[in-house]
């Protein structure tokens, strides 16, 4: 498994230009902001602005339609089980959908934007604990290997003359490659505390990112402020 890592390429835009500091600040509060709204309507003006967002920081249309259909397969059970089990379950199960589609695009437009690496240092330099920003760092940086793991995994069953079916042997095979996936992983979590101890790690995180602030970095993020704060109160009229 090699331990080269490329993040995906940003594409030049705004929000790419944006300080990551200032961005991730509105972005939160923007988010959180959402997250309160209890309206259809509001939910529907937060998904605009949250698709205002995903033209600015051009985001592809591939990787928007990708994203919005795995938060509603996450959130499905709750859109098909509220209109039968509440009074006002269409309502409620639309204003979760659309609050859920806003967030979670709002979070895409963030990643595709600026570069996982450079974000985290920004919520470093923000006071976010630096044992989180490294949990959160190493989640997303060796998610990528092991994904890369199991697909080497697939490809040596395929070699083998593994043909998946709906019986026994399929179960038992695919939790065989679970549990080969699990035990690499723990090893591998292992090997980078050692290494990360020989190293002198003692939880705190030091990044050399440069970080800059302009009038505009300052602009954008009461422009977000604003814009989450005028949701909040339509929706609570």
């Amino acid at each position: 498994m090699s331990l080269a890592f490329h993040e995906h390429p940003i594409r030049p835009s705004p929000l790419a230009r944006w300080d990551a500091r200032w961005k991730l600040a509105g972005f939160f509060l923007l988010g959180f902001a959402f997250a309160l709204l209890q309206r259809v309507e509001t939910c529907l003006v937060a998904l605009a602005i949250t698709a205002i967002l995903l033209i600015l920081g051009r985001v592809s249309l591939r990787c928007t339609a990708l994203r919005a259909g795995l938060i509603l397969l996450a959130v499905s059970p709750a859109l098909l089980l509220l209109p039968i089990t509440s009074e006002d379950g269409t309502k409620l199960a639309i204003t979760l959908g659309l609050r859920a589609l806003a967030i979670g695009e709002l979070g895409l437009v963030l990643l595709r934007s600026g570069h996982v690496s450079h974000t985290l240092a920004a919520a470093a330099r923000l006071g976010v604990p630096g044992a989180l920003v490294q949990v959160a760092q190493l989640a997303h940086r060796y998610a990528a290997l092991f994904q890369r793991e199991l697909a080497y995994l697939q490809a040596a069953l395929r070699l083998r003359g593994f043909v998946a079916r709906s019986d026994a042997h399929t179960f038992r095979t695919t939790g065989q490659a679970m549990g080969t996936l699990f035990v690499k992983g723990i090893d591998r979590s292992e090997s980078v505390a050692e290494a990360m101890r020989a190293r002198g790690f003692d939880g705190t995180y030091h990044t050399l990112e440069p970080f800059r602030t302009t009038a505009l970095d300052v602009l954008g993020f009461f422009v977000m402020l604003v814009a989450g704060v005028a949701l909040v109160v339509w929706d609570w009229m």
